[in-house]
């Protein structure tokens, strides 16, 4: 978007680098992890516990994550230690999930 707001004018590759960003959240068990990541930092193993998955498994999702600069990680001894890059993650989460609430709310009084 252009720094005066306007919808008719925007640019295309902020556009297209969110447009990645919402396919990567699509996920459940990545929205899941941005979840648990939101009130810790934590190993894999920690996410794995807390979802009932296995390690492969979250190692991939976060990789994805990482990848697409929604987690970063660091290293504590042999251990990553993951967190969500910045709180905007979090944000635009929280974001959808107001708007869904809305939604069912209009709902319910039409």
């Amino acid at each position: 978007m252009c720094s005066d707001g306007s919808i008719n004018s925007f640019d295309f590759d902020s556009v297209n680098q969110a447009s990645r960003l919402f396919k990567i959240m699509s996920n459940l068990n990545r929205i899941r992890i941005i979840a648990l990541l939101n009130e810790n930092d934590m190993t894999v193993t920690d996410v794995s516990k807390q979802l009932s998955l296995e390690q492969s498994a979250v190692s991939h999702q976060l990789r994805l994550l990482k990848d697409a600069n929604i987690v970063a990680s660091t290293t504590r001894g042999k251990e990553r230690i993951y967190r969500l890059a910045d709180s905007h993650i979090y944000t635009i989460f929280e974001q959808a999930l107001q708007h869904v609430r809305e939604v069912k709310l209009h709902e319910k009084r039409a």
